[in-house]
């Protein structure tokens, strides 16, 4: 069925359907067709007139020294590697960079074997794979947010000491990223043209004819749907159910339900089913709606257009809503929506909303996207300004974006649903910090007086709410007032599905507090609260932390214990997250006796150590230098100014003072440990100052995540804890 809108081809009429095959031959016409079709001519290579530097950033060479059918095999190995990766996951910044730069070693390597060797099928079929990893056009746009993985990968570069050299080689780097996603599309139908013209019974012309297909789906385009039919029949038996799954998402987007309905049985089983099953029901109720009355069925079926990916359809029917309801509320969703969709650009959809004047009808979808899409925007705009040192001059931005974000919450709020009660909260926090800045040019959570009161009242109305909860446990740790902060830990975690993960997050405070205050009970809590937990990685963890706390605070649990649950805890292969734990293991080691084990343990924890480094250095100094040496003295002194963490320079200066000879220059010494706790009780991060004999301190985490992804609607995550180094504490 060809997509509905659009005019017919004449060159595509007699195309085979998708039962008349007979063999080869018959198909070379059709082939010839589809190269016609999907051709946009001629492209400049995307490596073309790269700098040098480029190259060596992703440790290649601009004028390559190996063979094309090296280079070829190496690209393909490249690829291989990206897709493990993404199979595995990319759970963090530095995952994300290497898949990032694995995909461009292999989209170099490639063209480096074009432009080297003839341009044979395999060739082409490679190049073709490259170029359909790349072929996104969500993310083309100048305003996507595609220019944060950008500048990711450049830091990332940049801290390897490759890479961009300054802020010129990393516009540089930026413009020819943003170019590449460009012209990715009409490259790779280029190429998948030139290989099924010049070589149409390669093995890769199947695979290439299916992923142009793909990537041009719900488009006006109406070759997608014969040239996926015939990509998977020239599999024949062969064709593996994400095939199959590819075939049907094509036909369902044009809305060709006879061939979606046959793919997708004929896919069996195979991964990710469901989710294409859902896709030929959105196909089905938009046939079903066509020529339907009123304004209901008429936004359904639009809604159902913007689901499926048949974004010019969406556009067109969201358009002729709003003309005939400029004041209802959710066709601007739609409308907006389908920006952050085809662009990825969550300016343009903020700019939709609040260019629309007051709306009626707004119900829970458009407010989740009014406040996600704006507070995604906000951080796109302000962020960059911010760290630039502007913030004094977006103050009035900053008061009017935020009434507006109230005003969102607000209404949110009176449909019933409980984020919006909660961001009324937040937002109602925020501005109280935004008034701090303004007045003494700093903000401080432990500064608000009812900052728990305010989180416990907001808890006790939406109890089941997992966000205030954390909300209300990590306020906790800011208030100044030790009984009420103990009080909000003995709130209950909510039940349900993510019971067990808050009762974590309870005990996680409880031992927040009692370093914060030096308080043993509070440790032994929040040691029997993680012995509550189910056994999981995350119960491993936090009984560790639980121990090391404990007994640290009161003495009351083995130093074996300790170590048996950090070994418990840690994964095979060490990571930077690891550096804490062996950190701890190290100190259970060494109060144990077996100092050379501890050492090693304390060694490779400050490799790792990314921020903490400098904590188990005060151990290693501690451990193996001679009380008051000048050697010991002269190390601590170097952690007193150098190290960045505050934490850690007044412990060095308690063990200073504590190993300082002679009465004048000791007084000296506790001074400046009494003046250097002082100014950081000072700061206002915490509601009391650390303390450099208690034997602990804590690093801070933040989960902060706000904003609106495609798929999954408002995004939001606000959480802050700390997490226990041990060290050796001095006497006091």
């Amino acid at each position: 069925m060809i997509l509905l809108g659009c005019r017919p081809n004449p060159e595509l009429a007699a195309l085979p359907g998708v039962d008349d095959h007979e063999g080869a031959a018959a198909e070379a016409p059709s082939l010839e067709a589809f190269a016609d079709a999907m051709d946009p001519g001629p492209q400049a290579r995307l490596t073309e007139d790269l700098p040098p530097w480029m190259f060596e950033m992703l440790g290649l060479r601009a004028e390559p020294t190996e063979p094309p059918a090296v280079l070829l095999k190496r690209s393909a190995r490249a690829q291989a590697d990206v897709d493990v990766m993404a199979k595995e996951g990319l759970p963090d910044d530095t995952a994300i960079f290497m898949a990032i730069r694995a995909t461009a070693r292999s989209l170099v390597m490639a063209e480096q074997a074009a432009a080297e060797g003839p341009l044979d099928g395999d060739t082409l079929a490679r190049l073709e794979r490259v170029y359909s990893v790349v072929d996104v056009p969500l993310l083309a746009s100048d305003r996507s947010t595609f220019g944060q993985i950008i500048s990711l990968f450049a830091r990332q570069a940049a801290a390897e000491g490759k890479g961009p050299a300054d802020a010129a080689q990393y516009q540089q780097l930026a413009g020819v990223v943003q170019r590449a996603i460009r012209a990715a599309g009409p490259l790779h139908r280029h190429t998948v043209a030139e290989l099924i013209r010049n070589h149409p019974d390669h093995e890769g012309v199947p695979t290439a004819l299916l992923a142009a297909a793909n990537a041009r789906r719900g488009t006006q385009d109406d070759w997608p749907v014969p040239a996926a039919k015939v990509a998977v029949r020239r599999r024949g038996d062969a064709a593996t159910g994400p095939e199959q799954l590819s075939l049907a998402r094509v036909c369902y987007a044009a809305l060709d339900l006879a061939c979606g309905d046959a793919a997708l049985e004929a896919a069996g089983d195979a991964e990710h089913v469901d989710a294409v099953k859902e896709l030929g029901a959105l196909a089905t109720r938009i046939v079903a709606l066509e020529g339907e009355p009123g304004f209901d069925a008429q936004l359904e079926r639009a809604r159902a257009q913007l689901a499926l990916g048949r974004h010019f359809a969406a556009k067109s029917e969201f358009e002729a809503l709003r003309a005939s309801a400029p004041d209802d509320a959710r066709p601007v969703a739609g409308l907006a929506r389908l920006a952050i969709e085809t662009e990825l650009d969550f300016i343009r959809a903020a700019e939709i909303i609040d260019g629309a004047g007051p709306l009626e009808n707004a119900d829970e979808d458009f407010y989740e996207l009014a406040i996600g899409s704006r507070a995604t925007a906000a951080l796109t705009v302000f962020m960059p300004r911010a760290a630039a040192g502007e913030l004094d001059q977006m103050g009035d931005e900053l008061h009017a974006l935020l009434e507006r974000m109230q005003r969102d919450a607000a209404g949110y709020a009176a449909l019933g649903n409980p984020d919006g009660r909660f961001l009324q909260t937040v937002f109602d926090v925020t501005g109280v910090l935004l008034a701090q800045y303004e007045g003494e040019g700093k903000v401080s959570l432990s500064a608000i007086p009812d900052l728990t009161a305010r989180i416990a009242a907001l808890q006790s109305k939406i109890p089941n709410h997992g966000h205030s909860y954390r909300l209300l446990m990590s306020a906790s740790l800011f208030e100044p007032d030790r009984g009420r902060a103990v009080a909000a830990t003995g709130t209950r975690a909510p039940e349900g599905d993510a019971h067990d993960e808050l009762a974590a997050r309870r005990a996680r405070a409880l031992c927040d507090l009692a370093v914060t205050w030096s308080d043993g009970a509070l440790a032994e809590q929040c040691l029997q609260a993680s012995r509550d937990l189910p056994r999981s990685p995350l119960a491993l963890g936090l009984q560790a932390d639980a121990l090391v706390t404990t007994v640290q605070l009161t003495g009351k649990v083995s130093w074996l214990k300790v170590g048996q649950a950090y070994e418990a805890a840690l994964d095979d292969d060490m990571t930077p997250e690891d550096a804490r734990a062996l950190n701890n293991v190290a100190m259970a080691l060494w109060e144990m006796g077996n100092l050379d084990t501890a050492v090693e343990a304390w060694t490779l924890s400050a490799q790792l150590a990314e921020e903490f480094g400098g904590v188990p250095q005060l151990n290693l100094l501690v451990a193996r230098s001679p009380e008051g040496s000048p050697q010991a003295i002269a190390a601590l002194e170097g952690l007193m100014t150098e190290d960045r963490k505050p934490a850690v320079r007044i412990a060095a200066m308690a063990w200073l003072a504590t190993w300082t000879k002679g009465k004048k220059a000791k007084a000296t010494a506790e001074k400046a440990l009494a003046e250097a706790i002082a100014e950081e009780a000072k700061t206002g991060m915490r509601p009391t100052p650390p303390d450099p004999h208690s034997g602990l301190l804590l690093e801070g985490t933040l989960q902060a995540s706000f904003g609106y992804a495609v798929k999954d609607g408002l995004q939001i995550q606000l959480d802050a804890s700390g997490l226990p180094w041990a060290f050796m504490a001095p006497p006091r």
